[in-house]
């Protein structure tokens, strides 16, 4: 059955040229073009950063996006590129740079459940493993793929939306994904 795609974890700290050379790689041995229903998704997680990495032609603002289209040959085959900059749910609109169908939404990530990690949730969202009740947790979840928070076209605003299972503690240390 194969798989629709891959993610690049941290992927703000690679060049864009980089990533373009690898992503032109995979669509080579794809045979040239990528499958229809294929998407990979940059993690970029922003936070303070957001102007930085997305405004005008730096980091991944235009730039990246004029890299891909000249590599990958076409605007159908960059839109298979998305990206999650950590957002939504308190700031889903926060990336100006990127159209809302090429930006992957989701409640919590790996890095979100760390005991040093805080991204805010706002009203609109919890992390399982911080003590948020397995019931609000589901509700938020339930809603990401229902109604996310201040969608506007439910046709192509953030088409991919995910969930990333927590990790669990074992002996009072971190499991997978992020142990010890």
């Amino acid at each position: 059955m194969g798989a629709s795609g891959f993610r690049i974890d941290a992927a703000k700290h690679m060049s864009p040229e980089d990533l373009t050379a690898i992503l032109k790689l995979v669509q080579t041995r794809m045979g040239g073009r990528f499958p229809t229903d294929f998407f990979v998704w940059l993690e970029v997680l922003t936070g303070d950063q957001v102007n930085f990495l997305w405004s005008g032609s730096s980091w991944y603002g235009s730039h990246f996006t004029d890299l891909l289209v000249d590599a990958l040959g076409s605007y159908d085959e960059l839109n298979k590129v998305k990206f999650f900059d950590g957002g939504y749910p308190s700031q889903p609109w926060q990336n100006t740079a990127i159209p809302s169908n090429r930006i992957v939404i989701q409640n919590d990530d790996h890095d979100s459940q760390s005991p040093d990690f805080n991204r805010d949730f706002g009203h609109r969202g919890c992390v399982l493993v911080k003590s948020c009740p397995v019931a609000e947790h589901r509700n938020y979840e339930i809603r990401l793929f229902i109604d996310p928070y201040e969608i506007r076209d439910k046709n192509n605003d953030w088409p991919i939306r995910i969930i990333l299972s927590s990790f669990y503690h074992t002996y009072g240390v971190l499991g997978v994904p992020d142990g010890y």
